[in-house]
């Protein structure tokens, strides 16, 4: 139904630009990006799957994730193709900006292309993803608080729906440790661009 989507606008994402704007430091956006798990690509991805070394049982992982583009390589690739393709996704953040009426739409996309760029400069490259027994890391609360601290992990993982307290298998520990540090260093209206930008595109 293209034409009662195109008529509808913007009006379905009133109630997620509503929880958008309700954040205000890091503890209430990290709550926000497990609220959203399973409806926007976020930099922090929850899955609950069997267990790779007990598979009777499902356990819950937080993966890496939240790009625009593919993956990493696009974002800090140099061949041409790649350097295309940026400027292609950079206009095309523009283009989601100007339809919230965002008269700095050029200047905001630039700011969460930025982002994503940190996000990417953090990522596992695919090869590595490729190996399962340095992608399997179980991680108790307290070790999870010490990989990245100055996070609200419990505050996220009630806000994913995880049971409180549990074990967690942290897929890529190096970029978990590296997002907590960017959550924290980046400027938290940037943040919240970026995540309006990866609502709207989940529209």
């Amino acid at each position: 139904d293209v034409a009662g989507i195109d008529q509808a606008g913007l009006a379905p994402l009133a109630a997620s630009f509503k929880e958008l704007d309700a954040v205000g430091d890091v503890r209430t956006l990290m709550v926000l990006m497990g609220r959203w798990q399973g409806r926007v690509s976020m930099p922090l991805r929850v899955v609950a799957d069997a267990d790779a070394q007990n598979p009777g049982i499902y356990t819950a992982s937080y993966r890496q994730d939240g790009l625009g583009l593919p993956d990493r390589d696009y974002y800090l690739g140099d061949d041409a193709r790649f350097v295309k393709m940026r400027e292609a996704y950079l206009a095309y953040l523009v283009k989601l900006f100007e339809l919230t009426g965002d008269r700095q739409a050029a200047a905001h996309a630039s700011d969460v292309m930025a982002l994503e760029h940190e996000l990417a400069k953090a990522q596992w490259a695919r090869v590595d993803l490729r190996d399962p027994k340095r992608a399997y890391n179980p991680t108790t609360p307290a070790q999870l608080a010490a990989l990245a601290p100055g996070v609200e992990w419990p505050s996220f993982s009630a806000a994913a729906a995880l049971p409180a307290g549990g074990t967690v298998v942290v897929g890529q520990p190096s970029y978990v440790g590296a997002l907590a540090g960017l959550m924290k260093s980046q400027k938290l209206a940037t943040w919240k661009l970026y995540l309006k930008a990866r609502r709207i595109d989940a529209l």
